[in-house]
């Protein structure tokens, strides 16, 4: 029996519901399909309630590791000794790996009858050397560097390096933009078998004008100009702290500005430190919601803020963040980082761009207006919402590209011990590594 195991990372949680609407489409498409997780023991004990509930309601696979497989020699050999037990009991079995290390399945292939079972897909949600770069300069004069200078070089090339490693396992990639499609091939000066599988928008996130009025009667937001956080805080992209003297700004011209912060749970505490030192604490609702619920408050809003730098992990990809924005028909204010959505965007007019350091001219406080006035108007924001859904919203076409890709890598031809090999470019850095045969333990 053919089967498919999605490979998660081990803090998935948030991300989850994301994961199951692949799940279930494999499932329905006739391909048997789970979710795994490989948490360490103390991953295990710092989150027993939400490894618990994955396992019990949604049947998420828990794989306990002794140690992290990124430094722990033991830790591989028993993902390796999990992912033989299942190719024993698989006519084909393909692992897809989300941010997680696929080169542990290398030296799989190199073993009679059950290497010729196996088919690996990496499923990028972003791209690492480029979020390594962006990490490591985001606090440099100028902001953050394409390439890193010394001493942070060699982290770069060794991420840069280990991404070529990942590409030479894999018989399949799946990316999320067209962009970020023309970004590894040009990196990498050679083609694969991808797939794009842009964000899905799903059909909860419409805009409801119900929803709308009910949430700021309840919030006491009637009267005020609401803009909108999503999401986390603490990670150097979010720019959190930026945002929130942003919005402080704002609102020393326009008392009627209000902030709401939809915060992811674990990011709460960080999140109200930020608004405090800001000096916002005044005009600010934070909160958290289920993701049944982020709708609501999406509706709520009049204007998002999406302060990203230009770089090169954000041209490629956008968050999902955007997508449910661009769903509830909620126009932004950003800096027109939106990798697949961009035409879009342009169409409907629906971010007033600002410079990458948040600096806000005359021109645009007079613009915010007509802007707030698109952000509370109903009527126009039904109108976006629909056509969001219609372009973007087809799950079902979207799922079936999935599900026919995933069942064109099972069926189809893998790779050898030999590889097919994805190597650094001859300017590159890193020495790529050419062959399957060459990764090892």
């Amino acid at each position: 029996m053919n089967q498919v195991i999605y490979w998660v990372r081990p803090d998935f949680f948030h991300h989850n519901h994301i994961h199951q609407r692949k799940i279930k489409a494999l499932q329905a498409a006739g391909i048997p399909a789970s979710i795994l997780a490989t948490p360490t023991p103390d991953q295990v004990k710092a989150h027993r309630r939400e490894y618990d509930r994955a396992s019990e309601v949604y049947r998420v696979q828990i794989q306990a590791l002794p140690d992290d497989p990124g430094t722990s020699r033991k830790a591989r050999r028993r993902l390796q000794l999990y992912f033989a037990w299942r190719l024993l009991r698989s006519s084909r079995l393909l692992v897809q790996c989300l941010l997680v290390d696929p080169t542990v399945l290398g030296p799989l292939r190199r073993i009679p009858v059950l290497g010729s079972r196996l088919r690996v897909v990496v499923d990028y949600e972003g791209d690492l050397p480029s979020e390594c770069a962006y990490a490591l300069t985001v606090q440099m004069p100028g902001g953050p560097k394409e390439v890193p200078p010394e001493p942070h070089l060699k982290s770069y090339e060794w991420n840069l390096g280990h991404q070529g490693r990942e590409l030479a396992t894999a018989d399949g990639v799946i990316v999320l933009t067209p962009e970020q499609q023309r970004h590894l091939e040009d990196r990498w000066k050679r083609t694969h078998r991808f797939l794009i599988h842009p964000q899905e928008i799903p059909s909860t996130g419409r805009f409801s004008s119900e929803a709308r009025e009910t949430l700021r009667s309840s919030l006491g937001l009637r009267e005020s100009r609401v803009l909108l956080h999503l999401g986390g805080t603490v990670n150097p992209w979010h720019r959190f702290r930026d945002l929130c003297g942003l919005v402080g700004r704002l609102a020393e011209r326009d008392p009627s500005i209000r902030f709401l912060g939809v915060i992811r749970s674990a990011d709460l505490d960080h999140a109200r430190l930020c608004v405090q030192e800001s000096g916002i604490s005044g005009i600010s609702i934070l909160l958290t919601a289920s993701p049944e619920k982020v709708a609501g408050y999406l509706s709520a809003s009049d204007l998002a803020i999406f302060p990203r730098h230009h770089h090169s992990m954000t041209r490629i990809v956008t968050s999902a963040k955007v997508t449910e924005y661009v769903a509830s028909g909620l126009p932004m204010l950003g800096t027109g980082a939106h990798a697949g959505l961009n035409d879009f965007i342009r169409e409907f007019q629906l971010e007033l761009t600002i410079p990458g350091d948040l600096s806000v001219s005359p021109a645009i406080h007079r613009a915010l207006t007509g802007f707030f006035r698109h952000g509370q108007d109903s009527r126009w924001r039904q109108s976006v919402s629909d056509s969001a859904m219609k372009r973007f919203g087809d799950q079902a076409r979207n799922n079936s590209h999935y599900t026919s890709f995933c069942r064109s890598i099972l069926e189809g031809p893998g790779l050898t011990a030999e590889g097919q090999g994805w190597s650094l470019p001859q300017d590159g850095r890193m020495p790529g590594r050419s062959s399957i045969g060459a990764l090892g333990l």
